[in-house]
């Protein structure tokens, strides 16, 4: 569904993403792992074009991605992103929140939308919250209330860049849970964890990112079970002692 070729990425003080080549499936769930600063959270980007590649391609559907405004809004109405900071807006109730966009971008009729939008926050146990704006939630609520706004739009991709690094201990396991739902749904979905359990539970492939390049590209129980890259087994290891 998304191919990437040659993928280069610098911000000035060398490469974040050193000449990436690979794809994701769909109705696949991909895991993206590895150190702070490898570059996973920049490749999760590039695949909707949030951050242009310095070089390389990226291919949506065998669609030549770039930054024609017609070409981006014609691929993110199918790509959907959650963000670790939810980028809610925080002057419209939640329901509101999942509304906006179906009506601007997908042009769908409100009451359609009004349909649409409470499904999916009835899917992630939301539904009771429709009314309430952002600032009422917590972390844990906001998480899910943007999940059912990215659903919503009815995405053919949705990319989750590490949905729970901002979230307290207590409502880390709601959001995961929700996540793990929507593996078993069939949504093809990318996702940056740190939560290597979690990514055990949910991946069919799990790539792991090192210093802007893909070091290991496997499948889920394979690379946690036998990682064969040193740099691989050093960072489980280092998980290990730290969990300890």
């Amino acid at each position: 569904m998304i191919k990437v070729e040659n993928l280069y990425k610098d911000f000035g003080d060398g490469p974040v993403l050193n000449n990436i080549t690979t794809t994701f499936e769909s109705d696949k769930v991909t895991v993206i792992i590895g150190p702070s600063g490898s570059g996973k959270s920049t490749l999760l980007r590039t695949l909707n074009y949030l951050e242009v590649p310095s070089n390389g391609t990226v291919y949506f559907n065998d669609t030549t991605m770039n930054e024609h405004p017609k070409t981006l809004q014609n691929a993110r109405k199918d790509i959907a992103m959650v963000f670790q900071s939810f980028n809610l807006f925080n002057h419209l109730s939640i329901l509101e929140n999942c509304i906006v966009a179906q009506v601007s971008v997908l042009k769908r009729d409100k009451e359609a939308a009004k349909e649409k939008a409470y499904a999916m926050l009835k899917k992630v146990h939301m539904d009771g919250f429709a009314n309430k704006k952002p600032g009422q939630l917590s972390g844990g609520q906001k998480q899910r209330a943007a999940i059912a706004r990215a659903l919503s739009m009815d995405p053919k991709v949705l990319l989750l860049d590490e949905p729970t690094s901002a979230l307290d201990p207590e409502t880390v396991g709601e959001v995961l849970e929700v996540i793990k739902n929507l593996s078993n749904d069939g949504i093809t979905m990318v996702l940056v964890t740190h939560e290597m359990q979690f990514a055990n539970d949910v991946a069919d492939r799990v790539i792991f990112m090192d210093r802007g390049k893909i070091v290991e590209d496997r499948l889920s129980n394979d690379i946690f079970i036998s990682p064969t890259h040193e740099r691989t087994k050093l960072f489980f290891k280092k998980l290990r002692l730290n969990a300890h």
